[in-house]
């Protein structure tokens, strides 16, 4: 089997499949969040198509011998029994559900988005990287090991949401719940992450152990109408764009916390990387020994910041500050009428050290003082009253997900990052690469898996940070040669943790 994976032949089968499944537009649009949006709606056609025509005709084994509940109608439970009821179960996480292609950006894509073309070691299109790649080298590495007589003894389940890029309310939401009522705890969980990248002369592989709170804001502006032959000094738009202006201009804090994943990143470069630049060594070693607080722009998140190559710079910088940006805005309906309702939503994601609360403070505070500038009531967010008046800003916050847990990341002792680890470096010649816990910047469906595992792991197998650049945006594409390394990632992780004795 592993020969067969690593064959010019399976190559090409592989970047077929997963070229296949980029052409079914799963596509989650806000709208499809609400809770009354109806699950049986057209724009739900490409999810069952996805199965009907795709992954049950694609995959027959495993559509034969895994056994399949459905949550939500298009969420989708696989489980492979193992022979050991006392083990608990591995649990593979990856969505169905892909970003949509803005109308406005199609002459920009070197090849259709949804075409999945293969071409100069690629496959491009929509979803290539998030999140096809790692559902189709699930799916294609459990049908090699089911065509090889691989028999596992510890269970197998794959959990696969349709709303992940939505806050995952219907999918991993539910998904998670019914895990949980069924076996209570697995052995490990493992979603889609971070990548392969560069850094101080050496190879490193980061494996997510954490992520941000993620906290949508919403913001809604109600001013009185008019024609605008007869304008206000300020319409309800000119108003909200001071909140926008403020919220952009608003600073968070740059620093390394305590328990932040970063500093076991930074002391396992200090110690394994051929090239750990000598200042950052001296301003790691003062902190490690107390000379130097986690406070405000603490010097050595600065530093570290600034010694990596760019393309790393953004990462990790978003790792360690809280990320705001104001994503949707909506508002005005004819242009010779006064816009009476304007909405702007922000998407936000907290520094691991602070919280909700402090975050919806600081929104507050800004459009505070624009309503005083103008005039308007400020209505709070925890306000339970219906009726937004006239003359008013509301407020609204969306917290998505249980507060994350950082997972354990010291290979001697915890067994399944062991195993993670080994896993990744095996896909590595000698396995010569180093493997660090990190903090991924986004979030995924593990958000709702808090309590389903102490072990959750966030990696993109056989990634490279250069197949995420392009995610969610114009020619996104994956390497064919990385999308079937991580084929082979997943046949040996899922024998590894049958193995295991956790």
């Amino acid at each position: 089997m592993d020969e067969r994976i690593e064959s010019e032949e399976y190559a090409k089968v592989s970047a077929a499949l997963l070229s296949e499944a980029i052409q079914y537009r799963t596509v989650s649009y806000d709208n499809m969040s609400n809770p009354d949006f109806p699950l049986d709606d057209p724009l739900y056609d490409p999810f069952e198509d996805f199965y009907k025509r795709f992954i049950s005709h694609r995959f027959p084994k495993f559509t034969e011998t895994l056994t399949l509940d459905r949550f939500n109608k298009h969420g989708l439970l696989f489980t492979w029994l193992g022979s050991n009821s006392d083990l608990k179960p591995t649990l593979l996480l990856a969505h169905q559900d892909v970003v949509p292609v803005e109308e406005a950006s199609l002459d920009d894509w070197y090849e259709e988005p949804w075409s999945g073309k293969i071409e100069d070691g690629f496959i491009w299109g929509r979803g290539s990287f998030d999140d096809k790649h790692p559902f189709i080298a699930i799916l294609e590495a459990i049908e090699e090991l089911l065509n090889a007589d691989f028999e596992p003894r510890r269970t197998i389940l794959l959990s696969s949401g349709f709303d992940e890029e939505i806050g995952g309310t219907k999918g991993a939401k539910e998904l998670a719940k019914y895990i949980i009522s069924i076996y209570g705890e697995t052995a490990v969980i493992l979603d889609e992450g971070s990548t392969q990248f560069d850094m101080f002369g050496s190879s490193m592989v980061g494996v997510g152990v954490t992520e941000k709170i993620r906290m949508p804001v919403t913001i809604e502006v109600r001013t009185p109408g008019g024609h605008s032959s007869q304008p206000f000094p300020h319409t309800a738009i000119g108003i909200m764009s001071e909140i926008v202006v403020g919220l952009e201009d608003q600073k968070y804090n740059t620093y390394i916390s305590e328990n932040h994943p970063i500093l076991s990143l930074l002391t396992c470069a200090q110690e394994h990387t051929e090239n750990f630049p000598p200042y950052l060594n001296w301003l790691l070693n003062d902190r490690l020994e107390g000379n130097i607080p986690p406070e405000d722009d603490d010097i050595l998140a600065i530093e570290f910041i600034n010694s990596v190559p760019k393309y790393l710079q953004s990462a990790i910088m978003w790792s360690l500050t809280t990320a705001k940006s104001v994503n949707i805005i909506e508002g005005g309906i004819k242009v010779n009428s006064l816009p009476e309702f304007v909405t702007a939503t922000t998407d936000t994601r907290i520094h691991i050290a602070e919280t909700t609360e402090s975050t919806k403070k600081r929104t507050y505070e800004v459009v505070r003082d624009v309503a005083k500038r103008h005039g308007l009531k400020v209505i709070e967010f925890d306000n339970t009253d219906p009726d937004t008046p006239n003359n008013s800003i509301r407020l609204y916050a969306n917290i998505l997900g249980e507060t994350p847990r950082i997972s354990p990341s010291d290979p001697t002792r915890n067994i399944p990052y062991k195993v993670l680890s080994g896993t990744v470096r095996s896909l590595y010649p000698d396995g010569r690469v180093i493997v660090t816990p990190v903090m991924t910047p986004g979030n995924t469906d593990t958000k709702w898996y808090t309590s389903v595992s102490k072990n959750i792991y966030r990696y993109s197998a056989g990634a490279s940070i250069a197949d995420s650049a392009n995610m969610h945006t114009v020619n996104e594409k994956m390497s064919a040669e990385r999308h079937v390394a991580g084929v082979g990632f997943y046949t040996n992780f899922i024998r590894n943790m049958d193995e295991a004795d956790v």
